[in-house]
């Protein structure tokens, strides 16, 4: 089951801020020599699929909430047109009514 989309995406936000952050420190201990710059290629190669997965997850994230907002806003609109459309839907089974009874007095 989907959670809440705005959580969702705050989170994965929090999860580029810490990709972004990794890459930096391994290329302060690339710089410091502590890593060759082979191991900080495939250091990056790792970090790049996680990023650009991460990012995949966050534009559908994205979009899903576009589409429960249209949702919701389309689903309030239905309820304000099927609202205002009461009065004459009652009025027209009034008349139903009125003259059912009207016909039934006029037998008698």
């Amino acid at each position: 089951m989907l959670g809440d989309p705005m959580k969702e995406a705050a989170t994965l936000g929090k999860r580029l801020r810490e990709i972004k952050s990794r890459r930096s420190r391994y290329q302060e201990m690339a710089a410091a020599e502590l890593i060759d710059f082979d191991e900080l290629r495939e250091w990056f190669a790792g970090l790049e699929d996680e990023r650009k997965g991460t990012e995949r997850a966050l534009e559908t994230t994205q979009r899903r909430a576009e589409h429960l907002e249209h949702l919701e806003q389309t689903e309030s609109h239905e309820v304000s047109l099927d609202i205002q459309d009461r009065p004459s839907v009652i009025v027209r089974a009034l008349s139903r009514h009125a003259r059912h009874l009207s016909a039934r007095l006029a037998e008698t």
